[in-house]
């Protein structure tokens, strides 16, 4: 799934969870505050990649 930064930061400004990273156990504690910084200083590239215990593999990538 894309997110626009956009969508993220105005999300982490009101307080409301999205659905696609609150109900996902592999996502629920990434921390999109940091992520957002990074993107905000000019980072590219693969930030995180954590695998699930159902053997899924989740990539969070600034481009």
């Amino acid at each position: 799934m894309n997110l626009p930064l956009g969508l993220i930061k105005v999300a982490l400004e009101i307080g409301l969870q999205l659905p696609q990273i609150s109900c996902n156990e592999t996502l629920k504690n990434i921390d999109l505050q940091t992520i957002l910084l990074m993107a905000e200083k000019g980072v590219i590239g693969k930030i995180v990649e954590v695998k699930s215990a159902a053997g899924d593999i989740v990539e969070i990538v600034i481009e």
